[in-house]
């Protein structure tokens, strides 16, 4: 079972929002708009972010297990409990043609929210890089299942999903 708790925010216009956003662990959240199947792969991919499992063969480094996992060092997204596993990923997974450095930011791009301080009810939210908005290092994102765009400089941004491996979604 899902849990979300009410949220009300205010968008840039002064209208007041008020939905559910579900927690997703470390602070990730989604609307509620969004249908439980939805959720589920959001979350599921959200964990995969924490580097607790292999994103290969999914052998833990928690638990009984408690395998010691490497991660990608271009894009630090990626973690691999061997070195057979990077191998399989790179060569017949998907990662090739995703990985980019954490920075690297292209539109469709899913990023988490952190560290804002003049929206600090963002922070944790996962919203869609849109463009760069025109000053150095910024980005236009929108929330996710919203239409509310900002503004968001990229040290404020930390990739979740890239577009690439949404179009799986």
């Amino acid at each position: 079972m899902l849990e979300g708790k009410p949220v009300e925010s205010w968008d840039p216009n002064g209208e007041r929002n008020a939905h559910i956003q579900y927690s997703m662990g470390v602070g990730a959240k989604l609307p509620a708009s969004f249908s439980p199947e939805i959720i589920q792969k959001y979350m599921a991919l959200n964990q995969r972010t924490l580097g607790l499992e292999c994103d290969v063969c999914g052998c833990s480094s928690t638990g009984s297990n408690n395998v010691k996992l490497a991660k990608c060092k271009q894009c630090l997204r990626k973690s691999y409990c061997s070195k057979e596993c990077q191998k399989l990923d790179w060569v017949q997974g998907k990662h090739k043609m995703c990985c980019r450095p954490p920075k690297d930011f292209k539109a469709e791009d899913i990023i988490r929210a952190q560290g804002l301080e003049s929206r600090p009810e963002l922070n944790g939210s996962l919203l869609v890089v849109q463009c760069p908005s025109g000053t150095l290092d910024r980005w236009q994102v929108t929330m996710m299942g919203g239409d509310v765009t900002i503004s968001m400089h990229k040290d404020k941004m930390r990739l979740i999903i890239p577009a690439e491996e949404r179009l799986d979604m």
